[in-house]
């Protein structure tokens, strides 16, 4: 599978179901989502729960950094690539994304700028008292700049990094501001 089919997979059906048990899978594996993140496991059972995947009709992708057993070095994504069905992975890590292109896969990097963005946010603008709105747009800022950073670095396809790493980022601000209103 390349990005371009990854791209067309998810205009279809924007819904990623992200599994963290057995009953998660099975309930994924059940449903309408054409692609599901793997996000827990160990090496003993990551290979089966993604032929199960594939042999439902969908697509696979494992998190490395969640699989028990597997380390933060480029052999474990041969091992993926190699010993399962997956479609893809998904790392912090940009030299596991690397590799996996390198091997097919399609390789999704995780970057971990919310959570600290969010402590950080609550932790000054609640405990230090300073004003929000400023508190938000600065530490938003830092995030944008943080992944567009990133990008630029590890990502051949973004054409437009500094516009992805701000739609991305506005993306999420507006997708936790409705969340808030619930």
């Amino acid at each position: 599978m390349d990005r371009n089919q990854l791209l067309d997979l998810l205009a279809s059906g924007p819904v990623i179901a992200a599994v963290k048990s057995e009953d998660g899978l099975a309930a994924a594996l059940e449903s309408d989502v054409s692609v599901i993140f793997l996000l827990s496991g160990d090496i003993l059972t990551v290979a089966d729960a993604a032929a199960r995947v594939r042999k439902a009709g969908k697509r696979a992708f494992v998190h490395l950094d969640l699989v028990d057993g597997l380390a933060a070095r480029e052999v474990s994504v041969d091992f993926i690539a190699r010993q399962t069905a997956a479609d893809g992975i998904i790392s912090t890590k940009a030299a596991l994304t690397r590799r996996g292109r390198e091997l097919g896969l399609v390789a999704l990097m995780n970057c971990l700028t919310n959570p600290p963005v969010v402590l950080l946010y609550y932790t000054a603008a609640g405990l230090w008292r300073w004003n929000a709105i400023l508190s938000a747009v600065v530490l938003e800022a830092a995030a944008v700049a943080v992944e567009w950073r990133c990008c630029r670095a590890y990502s051949e396809q973004v054409k437009r990094p500094f516009l992805f790493a701000l739609f991305i980022n506005l993306f999420s601000y507006g997708a936790g501001c409705a969340i808030n209103l619930l």
